[in-house]
This record gives structure tokens, sequence and C-alpha cells, in this order.
């Protein structure tokens, strides 16, 4: 089985948040415990820098989301 690599790595970190606040992992092991997570990336803007997007205006609110 693979695991996508961003996935991976935030497992690693969560791990590591665990160990650093001194929390037992085995605490949580096998419980229903919630893990909410906020992410941004622009890595979409530099695609359609580099496509030369005739509409920009594809760019802004909502239609940004698309991109993603």
């Amino acid at each position: 089985m693979s695991m996508d690599p961003c996935y991976r790595i935030l497992l690693e970190k969560f791990v590591h948040l665990l160990k650093d606040a001194n929390y037992p992992i085995d605490k949580i092991k096998g419980s229903r415990t919630p893990v909410f997570i906020g992410q941004f990336t622009n890595d979409h803007l530099i695609t359609f820098h580099r496509s030369k997007v005739e509409n920009e205006t594809n760019l802004l609110g909502p239609n940004l989301g698309l991109y993603n």
C-alpha cells in the first residue's frame, strides 16, 4: 500500500506534536480523536502564471478554489 507523501509528512508531524507535548500516543490509540488541520497553498497560481492565462478574472474569488 502506498501513501501520499503529504499525508505521510502530516502523520509524522502529528506524532512529533504528541511527543513534544509529552502526551503518550497510547492514550489516543483506538480512540475517536478528531484532528483538525488548516492548510494553504498557492501552487496553482504558479502553474497559471507559467501557462499564460488569457482571462485572469478566473484567478479571483471562488474560481480560485476550483483549480486546487
